[in-house]
């Protein structure tokens, strides 16, 4: 990894370190952990290993691995994966919208009302990065 693609990757972590320390400051004794914080914690887990934010933002490591596992369990029954669009036959009277969202978080939304040509699939394989 470059070392300009590390630095903003520690920034990061340690701005939600910050936000967890200045939190336990003003929290009343017992007082449960906000959700902004819990989930500025897991969205830290895309970039860094459940180990080393639960090391650094200083939390318990089984309590953010689940919260880690709900939130992709609930992204995955989401997710429809592959479908094959059946274009052989005539779709005149087809209505239909199609969203494609890359791991990079661009997305892509198209649709379709009559029938689809082959400038769909061009478009689709220029958003994938596809030849």
């Amino acid at each position: 990894m470059d070392q300009r693609e590390v630095a903003p990757l520690k920034r990061e972590l340690e701005a939600v370190r910050e936000q967890f320390e200045s939190w336990r400051k003003i929290r009343k004794r017992g007082g449960r952990i906000p959700q902004t914080l819990w989930d500025a914690a897991v969205k830290l887990t895309e970039s860094h290993s459940v180990n080393e934010v639960s090391k650094v933002c200083r939390l318990e490591y089984n309590h953010l691995k689940r919260r880690v596992d709900q939130k992709d369990s609930s992204v995955n029954s989401t997710r429809c994966g592959f479908i094959e669009l059946d274009v052989s036959q005539k779709m005149a009277d087809c209505e239909c919208a199609i969203e494609m969202q890359r791991p990079d978080g661009a997305l892509m939304r198209v649709s379709i009302k009559g029938g689809v040509d082959s400038h769909l699939f061009d478009l689709v394989k220029a958003f994938w990065g596809r030849p």
